[in-house]
């Protein structure tokens, strides 16, 4: 056996993880929006919804980097107890006979709890919710795994003077759907990083705000989606006929981008997509499909 075996197994592992884990949270919801897409690209969202399937995105290394925080996320959840942290955060009161008595039986634990809120179609899986029952409160964490250059821009020195918002967006949309479930309940939402470079952890608040930013920011790709999709659904049945009849998957492709820059155009339009980055084949599914790669923003 040699190195690049190894590393063939592996890539098929990770594939057919990938795989069972898609298939066990969104096959026969494609429909709902991703809540782990929130702030991203709006055609994205829109090819999702009408079930376009896109080519696998990214290298086998790149996918190895996104398996490499699925097993960070996994450790984590996985160190974490529900029983034991209700036991560690009940409250006891001793009276005078030496009994005890439970005053508060402690707080709920939620680990990759799925969240949906109808209102604005969308649905999605936290990493890490604590409620408070006594004091009516949630805390959510979402953990993040970065490399150093990454990181530098968030604690170093040199902060980032416009961030990209996507992971702040990400959490308050899972807080929504928590405070569509605890209404009265105050919520506080804080961003887990772990620095692959070294194991640091370091946490970082996310503001109340980004609630009502979430939420507009969901209504926008709502009102985008309702706009085109009954459009885009009808081009991809013309590129399914036109492929049986032709054969030509190139051809189909470029006919059916042809139909795409007819309402809207990747790169000059707003929020097509949300940052430059995103049109990216590392960060795209969609990248073969698009009309066009956006100029660099300046």
């Amino acid at each position: 056996m040699q190195l690049s075996d190894i590393v063939k197994y592996y890539n098929e592992y990770m594939d057919k993880q990938n795989q069972i884990n898609k298939e066990a949270r969104y096959d026969g919801k494609e429909s709902w929006f991703h809540a782990s897409g929130a702030g991203s690209c709006h055609l994205k969202h829109l090819l999702n919804s009408c079930g376009m399937d896109g080519v696998e995105q990214g290298s086998d290394s790149g996918r190895r980097l996104m398996r490499l925080g699925t097993l960070v996320h996994e450790d984590v959840q996985s160190s974490l107890s529900p029983l034991v942290w209700k036991r560690d955060t009940a409250i006891l009161s001793d009276d005078p006979t030496g009994a005890k008595s439970t005053v508060y039986e402690g707080n709920d634990l939620l680990m990759e709890h799925e969240i949906t809120i109808p209102s604005l179609n969308v649905r999605g899986f936290l990493d890490i919710a604590d409620i408070n029952h006594k004091d009516k409160s949630i805390t959510i964490f979402d953990i993040k795994t970065t490399a150093s250059y990454k990181w530098s821009f968030i604690f170093g020195r040199k902060v980032d003077d416009n961030p990209s918002a996507m992971y702040e967006l990400q959490i308050a949309t899972y807080a929504m759907g928590l405070a569509q479930q605890y209404p009265d309940y105050a919520l506080y939402m804080w961003l887990i990083y772990y620095k692959k470079d070294n194991s640091d952890f370091r946490e970082k608040p996310v503001g109340s705000q980004y609630l009502g930013f979430a939420a507009d920011y969901w209504m926008a790709v709502n009102e985008f989606v309702d706009a085109h999709k009954e459009k885009v659904d009808g081009f991809k049945k013309e590129a399914d006929i036109q492929f049986e009849q032709e054969g030509n998957g190139i051809m189909v492709r470029e006919d059916f981008k042809a139909k795409i820059k007819k309402f809207c155009n990747p790169g000059d339009q707003i929020d097509l997509p949300v940052a430059s980055w995103e049109c990216n084949p590392l960060y795209c599914k969609f990248h073969a499909l698009c009309p066009t790669i956006i100029k660099k923003k300046i």
